[in-house]
């Protein structure tokens, strides 16, 4: 069966509707209010042609994945960015005491979104990857040989270089 003519004032002014909102939706998630009218102008371009109802569907699902797909895009990149920030974070103060509390608060997220977050993007947890960093900085300083395990325990921000030597045959 042929599908149905849209000819119905009061569907087409809800399509309307529906591609206003997911537009100024997707302003507020990319943060560009001039995006979020371009997209609304290219949607209706690419669906005003459309002449039968299957036809509209199908070209406005397409246009709304696409949109969908760039704003999960962005998300993502925007959940990444403060784990990279952390990171560098973690190369300039290496030998401080950075706790996960005071990483959130550098970051501006709170301490259990960040360690949630942090384990995602790296499979590691914070006091993992941290430990890790600063265990391989250990090596890289032992195989200089010009300090000996108390100044290097001290470079690293151990306090206690027993503890630290635990901690390091452990790795």
């Amino acid at each position: 069966l042929p599908s149905p003519v849209i000819n119905s004032q009061q569907g087409m002014m809800a399509i309307r509707g529906i591609v206003i909102n997911f537009c100024e939706l997707y302003g507020k998630v990319m943060h560009d209010l001039a995006e979020a009218e371009r997209a609304r102008k290219i949607i209706s371009r690419k669906l005003h042609g459309m002449e039968t109802l299957r036809e509209y569907h199908g070209a406005l699902e397409m246009q709304l994945r696409e949109y969908m797909q760039l704003m999960e895009g962005k998300v993502k990149e925007k959940n990444i960015k403060p784990i990279r920030q952390a990171m560098v974070y973690i190369e300039k103060h290496y030998n401080e005491e950075i706790s996960l509390e005071r990483m959130a608060d550098e970051v501006g997220l709170s301490p259990v979104y960040f360690s949630n977050l942090f384990k995602k993007e790296t499979g590691q947890n914070y006091t993992e990857y941290l430990t890790g960093f600063k265990m391989n900085k250990a090596k890289q300083l032992l195989k200089e040989g010009n300090s000996n395990i108390n100044e290097i325990a001290a470079q690293l921000g151990y306090a206690d270089a027993r503890y630290f030597s635990k901690v390091f045959k452990k790795e």
